[in-house]
């Protein structure tokens, strides 16, 4: 997903993951929300507004700074 501005990104990646999660819930199935993370990318100059928080259900997933190789 893309957006120019953060907040309505970060609304509509939580919206949709809340759709994703009921689907996988109505099929028997789950995410690990303990093994799940997310990066944001965005230029280097440009200054994070705030802290996001993209959930699974109740459970806050962890922002990666970088990617291990």
């Amino acid at each position: 997903m893309s957006s120019r501005n953060l907040k309505t990104l970060l609304h509509n990646v939580n919206e949709q993951l809340g759709a994703i999660v009921t689907w996988l819930y109505n099929n028997k199935l789950f995410v690990n929300h303990t093994k799940s993370k997310y990066m944001i990318f965005q230029p280097k100059n440009k200054k994070d507004v705030e802290d996001p928080h993209i959930k699974i259900g109740l459970s806050s997933l962890q922002d990666l700074e970088q990617v291990d190789t």
